[in-house]
């Protein structure tokens, strides 16, 4: 500063010129433009190549951020057609798997309907043998008891004792005709 103000202080005389008429001192003037020169030539050589350097490296950084950004929403779309396609296919596989339950579910009712009427046709067949069985042993118990009746009849008519064998055959034969 003090040496800005020599400068200020030496200016002698006005100059007359078209410059000592604009106030410009000559002496201050270059020193301005020397003072200048220097101040480039340091920004030049010392805060511009760091300012640039710097630049280039935000530069750098944008545009792997920007081909990075890029990249994650190709991802993103590829993703959302893989999980699209995977859904897709997960509906189908789900429509397959529902309609292999109802055809199971079907086939196994039917199976059971089958199995049901078997037995219900093997109930129906005991129970009808069972009834053969049972009308036959009434038959037979109803027989026996005819057959007696006959024999105490007979006696009663007859007024004396048949002998087993002939009260059997003529037992027997009066069955026969009255079935």
């Amino acid at each position: 500063m003090d040496i800005l103000r020599q400068f200020a202080e030496s200016s002698g005389a006005p100059d007359e010129s078209l410059v000592g008429m604009l106030g410009i001192d000559w002496k201050m003037l270059v020193f301005q433009i020397v003072a200048f020169l220097v101040m480039l030539l340091l920004l030049s050589k010392f805060v511009y190549p760091w300012l640039i350097k710097s630049v280039d490296e935000r530069q750098k950084k944008i545009e792997i951020g920007a081909k990075a950004a890029a990249e994650a929403q190709d991802k993103a779309l590829e993703a959302e057609k893989r999980i699209s396609k995977l859904m897709s296919e997960a509906r189908i596989e789900a429509n397959e798997i529902v309609a292999a339950a109802k055809a199971e579910a079907t086939e196994t009712l039917n199976e059971t309907e089958e199995k049901s009427r078997q037995l219900a046709d093997r109930i129906a067949t005991s129970a009808q043998k069972q009834i053969d069985k049972d009308v036959l042993a009434a038959k037979n118990a109803l027989r026996g008891e005819m057959v007696e009746l006959v024999a105490l009849a007979t006696e009663k008519v007859a007024g004396k004792v048949v002998s087993n064998k002939v009260n059997n055959e003529l037992i027997t034969d009066a069955v026969k005709d009255a079935e």
